[in-house]
């Protein structure tokens, strides 16, 4: 998870993270709602 903090061009390539769609694009095609990356790396 550092890596992610860390690197914005990794965490730019998460689509989902624990169970959670991150990507806009996906979360759509999907009929979801999308949450920040980094509201979820705060949560650990």
């Amino acid at each position: 998870m550092n890596a992610l903090r860390r690197d914005s061009a990794l965490a730019f390539g998460v689509n989902v993270f624990r169970g959670e769609i991150t990507c806009e694009g996906v979360a759509e095609a999907l009929g979801e709602k999308a949450r920040p990356l980094s509201d979820l790396l705060a949560r650990v």
